[in-house]
């Protein structure tokens, strides 16, 4: 079991790293992946902004108990659930931190003082 679940744990991590690296690749100047820096003004701006608005949508349609997530979410089925997390918070968590990353909200405290 042990061998199984750090098996689909790997493959899991190298879905969402393929997710974030070949679209930001492609999509910041350099085929950098960590090159937000060399994006226009406007679009450090713009970016965590329509990543917000894609990431409201998202939540906007899910019913209220399939919305949770982050580490509070996580800590609180861990306690009281045996660690069961259903399928849907799961693959939410997955898409909704993709979107985050890819849409410069990591980076958009650093990219702001820039400006």
């Amino acid at each position: 079991m042990g061998i199984f679940s750090g098996l689909v744990t790997g493959l899991l991590i190298l879905a969402f790293r393929l997710v974030i690296e070949l679209p930001l690749s492609e999509w910041l100047p350099g085929g950098d992946t960590e090159n937000f820096e060399d994006l226009p003004r406007w679009m450090h701006f713009a970016l965590p902004i329509i990543g917000s608005i894609v990431l409201a949508a998202i939540f906007y349609r899910l019913a209220p108990a399939t919305r949770k997530v982050g580490i509070v979410h996580v800590m609180e089925r861990l306690t009281y659930h045996q660690g069961h997390l259903p399928a849907k918070n799961m693959w939410l968590q997955f898409v909704s931190a993709a979107v985050a990353i890819l849409s410069g909200h990591s980076r958009a405290g650093k990219d702001l003082r820039r400006i």
